[in-house]
């Protein structure tokens, strides 16, 4: 990935029709023009979102958001994924960078509005361009104040030519734990913690709490730096399922906590 290029085509395409690609105008043209970026900074989409083309139009774009979706988490070398709701704050990752894309997400409908990462603003907030609507230089906010049904977003970092996100990003210079995916999340399926590890690391692990404060899970973390997920299942430290309700996890490095987060597990 080529972020400076990619940005490019971004800024020149915002409000213009490309020859080269079809046009999904005047309705739904967002994740035909984030697909064009993408391939703009060097991309291949060719695998679409089973591996063999599916969702791919005769121009090499992947004109559908929830494609476009399932293509980057399983297709390309997304090194970080998180989704943050409107209200959370910061509402946007502070790995998400220059070159990245993102796709807001309705209250039951995920993978509604793709969008493009342009730059960073002097206070290290992503700057966006979009189709459909045709946006330019515009904050993460700008589409929730703009669009009342839009109520999270799903943001995603592909690293500059393949590197690793330690040579790629200049991350924050302490661990990271990141928003699980899904969440909520249903008995007997899974949901998966992301994080980020800086430098030193000793035993690190997750610990998951129910809301009375009762410890039923631990999940040990790799030893090493750099980023990485692991998946729990609902289950206690037993392997039974746990009860549906709100649940704590927090990242432990060196004995200390280095972030705690909410989830929410549902009965179906």
């Amino acid at each position: 990935m080529t972020p400076d290029a990619a940005a490019a085509y971004a800024d020149e395409w915002w409000n213009g029709w490309n020859d080269q690609y079809y046009t999904y105008y005047p309705d739904a043209d967002c994740a035909n023009f984030v697909s064009q970026c993408l391939i703009a900074g060097g991309l291949d989409l060719s695998a679409g979102w089973d591996g063999y083309g599916a969702g791919v139009d005769d121009w090499g774009c992947i004109p559908y958001c929830d494609h476009l979706h399932i293509h980057l988490m399983n297709y390309q070398n997304v090194t970080l994924h998180e989704r943050l709701s409107e209200d959370d704050w910061p509402q946007e990752p502070d790995w998400f960078v220059k070159g990245d894309p993102a796709i807001y997400n309705e209250e039951d409908n995920p993978w509604k509005h793709a969008v493009f990462a342009r730059s960073g603003d002097e206070y290290f907030y992503a700057r966006l361009n979009s189709h459909t609507p045709d946006v330019y230089d515009v904050r993460v906010y700008w589409f929730y104040d703009n669009y009342s049904n839009l109520v999270s977003c799903d943001f995603y970092h592909i690293p500059i030519g393949g590197a690793s996100v330690d040579d790629s990003l200049q991350l924050s210079n302490h661990s990271i734990l990141f928003h699980n995916y899904p969440n909520p999340f249903n008995i007997a399926s899974n949901t998966t913690i992301s994080y980020y590890l800086k430098n030193t690391i000793n035993q690190p692990k997750i610990e998951i709490y129910n809301i009375k404060g009762q410890k039923v899970k631990n999940l040990q973390l790799n030893n090493e730096p750099g980023a990485g997920e692991l998946v729990w299942n609902g289950t206690n430290m037993l392997e039974q399922n746990v009860s549906p309700g709100i649940y704590l996890y927090r990242m432990i490095n060196a004995g200390k906590c280095v972030d705690t987060k909410k989830m929410l597990l549902l009965s179906k």
